[in-house]
């Protein structure tokens, strides 16, 4: 079974919501997705890639936390580069890092 959950939501769930005992195989999935704000721009010349894992920390900390409350059965399904206006070297570090 694959359920869907925002990073925003994942504190409230229980610790091992949907034991396998009971549900059979759980894979959770959530997508992440932060853009410049209005009038902001993240690009190689302004620091772009040091705002752009800024804005992901917060998601990944609440992922590596409902991972280990799920049984480490947590997937990325959707992420996004719109928005970015990094080199080439730049979007790779930001893709390894995620």
């Amino acid at each position: 079974v694959g359920l869907f959950e925002w990073t925003y939501n994942m504190d409230k769930w229980e610790e091992n919501a949907f034991p396998e005992s009971i549900y059979g195989s759980v894979l959770w999935d959530t997508h992440l997705y932060h853009f410049p704000k209005d009038g902001e721009q993240w690009t190689s010349r302004n620091g772009g890639l040091w705002k752009a894992m800024k804005a992901y920390r917060w998601d990944l900390s609440q992922l590596r936390y409902f991972s280990s409350m799920q049984g480490g059965r947590v997937i990325v399904g959707e992420f996004s580069l719109a928005g970015l206006s990094l080199n080439r070297q730049e979007t790779k570090q930001l893709l390894q890092w995620l």
